[in-house]
């Protein structure tokens, strides 16, 4: 079983999260900010981005492997397993959930149709654990390609080149 130290996985966050930031902002007509300290924000993720005057929230994930060690995304069900405390897209009133790979790609998807989808289909994923200091997570690793043949909102990004397709995707999640 993995073991996470809290604030070594936190740091890790935010630096996930200023990265996706960063390559955000780099598009035109695009403003994005970080929220994830901002206390009324807590249940909406990460990045709040306005196109227009729209509003899309972004829960960000970060893995520790690159796109071609893993074909999985890590996603966390319960935050805590034995008080089934729900977690990642269960937990979040993001629109949008971006899972961050370690070689820079990242895959942006609507949080309500990823859930939807996720539920439909949990117990055909192999399931994790990870402890920490005062309990324990519990995830499953999801195959990258079932989730893109299994939901429209799914594109693939990278964080090293700007993306036409971004501003038309946003409008269509």
């Amino acid at each position: 079983m993995v073991t996470f130290d809290f604030d070594t996985q936190l740091a890790k966050s935010h630096v996930s999260v200023n990265t996706v930031l960063t390559w955000l902002n780099s598009h035109e007509g695009v403003v994005a900010r970080d929220i994830q300290d901002t206390p009324r924000y807590f249940y909406y993720g990460d990045i709040l981005i306005q196109v227009g005057s729209t509003r899309y929230y972004i829960e960000v994930k970060c893995e520790n492997y690159s796109t071609r060690n893993t074909p999985n995304f890590a996603c966390e069900r319960y935050s805590d397993l034995a008080r089934q405390t729900n977690g990642g897209v269960w937990s979040t009133q993001a629109t949008l959930y971006a899972h961050l790979f370690a070689d820079g790609y990242f895959f942006l998807m609507g949080k309500h149709e990823l859930k939807s989808w996720l539920n439909a289909h949990e117990s055909e994923f192999k399931r994790f654990k990870a402890n920490n200091d005062t309990y324990t997570s519990m995830g499953y690793l999801v195959p990258r390609k079932r989730v893109y043949e299994g939901i429209k909102a799914f594109k693939k990004f990278s964080v090293h080149k700007q993306s036409s397709e971004l501003v038309n995707f946003l409008k269509g999640v």
